[in-house]
């Protein structure tokens, strides 16, 4: 929901509904996403961490995550 692309369903709408779209997160938003993952301790987050860790390590690559929630 801070980045934007998290919509409570009573509040979707055409224009702001990301289910099933990619999103596309900034090096900043990436470094969030790691520290919330990895303190967090959701369901598979070493895997997680360790695909956002790489990327950022690679300026050159951006972190996609599929909105299928």
């Amino acid at each position: 929901e801070k980045f934007g692309y998290y919509v409570p369903y009573d509040q979707r709408t055409e224009e702001n509904d990301w289910y099933g779209k990619d999103m596309v997160l900034t090096q900043e938003q990436a470094k969030e996403i790691y520290e919330f993952v990895r303190k967090a301790n959701v369901f598979l987050w070493y895997e997680v961490a360790t695909v956002i860790a790489f990327v950022l390590m690679n300026d050159d690559e951006d972190v996609i995550i599929n909105a299928d929630w």
